[in-house]
């Protein structure tokens, strides 16, 4: 990585930037985004739980679910009815890929507003289904929302992501329910959200020296209740949540894993001229964690320092045949400066995660620079003194948008760029449980995306490009090569 290029990174974060900081690792592995994984950016070797309106989504057993989570819309815009509909369409004819999307929005009353979201794709055969519905109920002082989704998606027997062995697919079908309330009345606040989710996990294993499917299913149960009491100045809360996951054999239904935890907190949170300071201690394992947050203000600038611990499930593989799920204990500590203004705005997080196996440092930088006809967006995480390995050593992420023509006529024209930088310090591995091997390894990658485009009103059209300079842009020895994927999207919106 260029010491050069970090630098001015830095520089740019503190005298441009702006981020709204919500960026984890995206990890491009083909081209259709089947076996895309989102990592955690302050866990790098796991993914990320997915959240979406009223559903919290599992992310622990290591299945790739970039395609889990359904497309936002893409117009959101005041000028937009209270009902419309949304049309998305993507498509490469050379690799007979389909990308079709439906949304709509529909404002049954005054208080009551509906989502509905239907996605499929395609390569050759279908690849992946996403249904999904939301109604909210909102009044002066509380909203209501009830979410379901159906999700299905299986590797394409028309494109082999492995090059060691091409005769196993991932196949992933959920299918997950949830609501979360909120009320508010005078300085009384109660928030609850639960969610239950479905799934059954088709997935290669490597076990007495060759590979085989394992199909289990997996049924995880999350919910989170919290009441909050404001005086003035200091306010007291009380939250619970609780965790429950079960995988069990497809074929006997019998419990591979049975797991379970619950964590009780009470706290403060006291607002002092400029100061914002939360304590609060969290029963783990039948032992009280301290936790503390300590937010300075000062025009623009905010200053954070933070200690928190915290459980976090993983499925690893291990001799036996389905591996081992466990729950780990984790401490972290952090301090963070962030800038906000109209055009620019940045976060700078630097801390420490440790437990009794694991412990590093890591550095993340985000940024977005929105200034006249440009846009600019970064990401930089950087990981290190760690005890071991933990796959990514460094990401870096950023995307320029140009807008030559912007507030000058009907429509923008528009050009993008978008480049991926990896650095890996283990193997990936896509025929096992765990995503990176234990084998050390330096490994790097590198993707040039391109997107070129006419926005209107209500109407989008654009050209993309992945892999756009066509480099052998390999992740893993044991993964097929990155190629190029050309494509062609569209985006209509309809007024009702």
């Amino acid at each position: 990585m260029n010491k050069f290029f970090i630098l001015f990174i830095l520089i740019l974060n503190f005298l441009y930037s702006n981020s709204r900081f919500t960026d984890n690792i995206v990890l491009y592995l083909d081209p259709v985004n089947i076996s895309t994984f989102v990592l955690d950016r302050y866990h790098p070797y796991q993914n990320i739980n997915i959240n979406y309106f009223a559903l919290n989504i599992d992310g622990s057993v290591n299945m790739p679910l970039y395609h889990l989570k359904p497309e936002q819309l893409y117009f959101q815009n005041s000028d937009l009815p209270d009902s419309y509909s949304q049309l998305s369409f993507k498509q490469n004819k050379n690799d007979d890929y389909f990308n079709t999307k439906i949304a709509a929005v529909n404002q049954i009353d005054q208080t009551t507003e509906s989502l509905f979201q239907l996605e499929s794709k395609s390569l050759v055969d279908n690849i992946n289904q996403n249904g999904f519905f939301n109604i909210e109920k909102s009044k002066d002082n509380f909203t209501f929302n009830v979410s379901y989704l159906y999700h299905y998606d299986e590797e394409s027997s028309h494109y082999d992501l492995s090059s060691l062995n091409n005769n196993f697919k991932k196949e992933n079908e959920s299918f997950i329910s949830g609501y979360n309330f909120l009320y508010n009345i005078n300085n009384f606040t109660f928030n609850s959200n639960s969610s239950i989710q479905t799934s059954y996990h088709k997935r290669p294993e490597a076990y007495a020296l060759d590979y085989q499917y394992l199909a289990y299913n997996e049924k995880f149960i999350y919910s989170f209740n919290k009441i909050n009491f404001d005086f003035n100045n200091i306010s007291f809360f009380l939250e619970n949540i609780n965790h429950d996951l079960v995988l069990e054999n497809d074929i006997n239904e019998v419990n591979l894993f049975n797991d379970h935890y619950n964590i009780p907190s009470i706290g403060l949170i006291a607002n002092v001229d400029s100061f914002r300071i939360k304590i609060f201690g969290s029963k783990i394992d039948n032992i009280v964690k301290p936790n503390s947050e300590i937010i300075y203000s000062l025009g623009n600038i905010r200053l954070i320092f933070s200690s928190e611990h915290y459980i976090k499930g993983l499925l690893t593989d291990n001799n036996e045949l389905y591996g081992d799920y466990t729950y780990n204990i984790y401490n972290q500590n952090n301090i963070k400066i962030s800038f906000d203004s109209k055009n620019y705005s940045s976060i700078v997080d630097l801390g420490e995660i440790k437990n009794e196996g694991i412990s590093y440092n890591y550095f993340l930088l985000s940024g977005n620079i929105d200034y006249k006809v440009i846009n600019f967006d970064y990401s930089y995480f950087n990981y290190f003194n760690q005890k071991t390995n933990i796959g990514i050593d460094q990401y870096l992420n950023f995307e320029l948008s140009l807008f030559p023509f912007r507030g000058k006529n009907e429509f923008d024209l528009y050009g993008k760029v978008n480049y991926n930088y990896y650095i890996m310090d283990s193997e990936i591995s896509t025929l096992t449980m765990d995503l990176f091997e234990s084998t050390a390894i330096e490994q790097t990658a590198e993707l040039f995306n391109f997107e070129f485009g006419f926005i209107f009103d209500y109407f989008k059209v654009s050209y993309n490009s992945k892999n756009l300079l066509s480099n052998n842009v390999i992740f893993s020895n044991d993964i097929t090569p990155f190629k190029r994927f050309d494509s062609i999207n569209v985006v209509w919106v309809f007024k009702d």
